[in-house]
């Protein structure tokens, strides 16, 4: 027997939009409630760029710290400028459209290093010259616990665009919903109507008037 095509199916239609919808609740809150904080690496001609977002809905992150430190104890990193004899290894840049300027605390050739503080939305980069392998990203969480998703991840990508995405699966899930009412009242219709009647063919056959076969 199927569910979807019996006079169960309102109510099996009703039981999966409640669980879709207690699902997309519950990502919801704790998308809501959580800091989040996505990150891209480029490495490219002896150059590498850190870039961060703050992607959480409502969660400003304060006082975290960003770093890019050598992949092995010594020295990688190649300043980027000399100012008063003294090498500059690497430059942090706040970026459109929110952030306070990346207040950096370690700069030598083996790591620079930053603190930030991002509202929701705000980005912020490191930049920094390197030889030999490329130095790796690291994060240490401030006042608050913080969530690293690289940012074209698929979850990075999930919680971006997580209103987009919102949007996209309510108008899929009302559309199909809808095409499968219309296909199923359309099918009982189709069943409810009654068969033509066919017309009586009736023959008589009459036996010779003398009896004889």
């Amino acid at each position: 027997m199927n569910p979807f095509k019996s006079d169960t199916a309102p109510y099996v239609a009703t039981l999966l939009i409640s669980a879709l919808g207690w699902l997309l609740t519950t990502l919801h809150g704790e998308i809501q409630s959580s800091a989040i904080i996505a990150y891209e690496m480029k490495v490219s001609d002896k150059m590498a760029t850190l870039e961060i977002r703050n992607i959480s809905n409502s969660a400003a992150i304060q006082n975290a710290s960003i770093a890019l430190i050598c992949p092995q104890v010594g020295s990688c990193l190649t300043p980027m400028s000399v100012e008063n004899k003294t090498p500059h290894y690497g430059a942090a840049v706040r970026l459109p459209p929110t952030g306070d300027v990346p207040v950096i605390h370690a700069n030598d050739s083996s790591q620079i290093a930053a603190t930030v503080n991002l509202p929701v939305g705000g980005r912020t980069r490191l930049v920094t010259g390197y030889a030999g392998g490329p130095p790796q990203f690291y994060f240490f969480q401030g006042d608050a616990p913080v969530q690293v998703v690289e940012a074209r991840s698929l979850k990075g990508l999930f919680i971006a665009h997580y209103g987009q995405f919102l949007g996209g699966l309510f108008i899929f899930t009302v559309g199909a919903l809808c095409a499968w009412l219309g296909l199923n009242l359309f099918t009982r219709s189709k069943k409810a109507t009654p068969d033509a009647p066919q017309p009586l063919n009736v023959v008589l056959s009459l036996a010779n008037a003398d009896g004889n076969d």
